[in-house]
């Protein structure tokens, strides 16, 4: 128990060490996708972009990089009825960490979440890997892993499009 506490108190520390070093910028985030819909907010520790080579492309391919990359809250709420119940809807709250540049079209996100009816609860980790398609819009696919409860989650696949706000260049 105690290593496992040692492990905890060494990521926090490097978590917040890497936070006080970056500079970060807050960046709301909206997602709608097949389960329903979510808010939240990112911790933004990535690059500031430079300045952009002319070019008619929506995302940065010059080679100077803006970056999406940190930590993320937020709260995802089902659009649909769960095992046929009326009324049922869900709330999920979610931590995740994210990877997003803009020189490359590809974005890496890692979630943690809790689907609960409040009756009920599931502890889920949903990885996602999916394509920026701009600035601040993208695409994502993933795959819930579901530790407890799992018929409480929705469905297994998830597709996802995103808004980060404000736009990051």
């Amino acid at each position: 128990m105690m290593f496992l506490k040692k492990i905890l108190l060494m990521g926090l520390f490097a978590t917040l060490s890497h936070l006080v070093v970056a500079q970060v910028k807050v960046l709301g985030n909206v997602e709608i996708s097949n389960q329903g819909v979510s808010l939240g907010v990112i911790f933004n520790t990535g690059e500031a972009p430079k300045a952009k080579e002319p070019s008619l492309s929506p995302v940065n391919f010059s080679g100077h990089s803006g970056q999406v990359k940190g930590f993320g809250v937020g709260l995802e709420s089902s659009f649909f009825n769960i095992m046929g119940e009326e009324q049922t809807t869900l709330y999920t709250p979610r931590l995740s960490y994210q990877v997003f540049d803009t020189w490359l079209p590809i974005g890496a996100k890692l979630n943690v979440l809790y689907y609960t009816d409040f009756n009920k609860g599931s502890l889920t980790i949903r990885p996602e890997l999916g394509v920026n398609l701009g600035v601040n819009n993208y695409l994502m696919y993933g795959y819930n892993l579901v530790t407890t409860q799992s018929e409480l989650v929705p469905t297994r696949h998830q597709v996802t499009f995103g808004f980060t706000f404000p736009k990051i260049r």
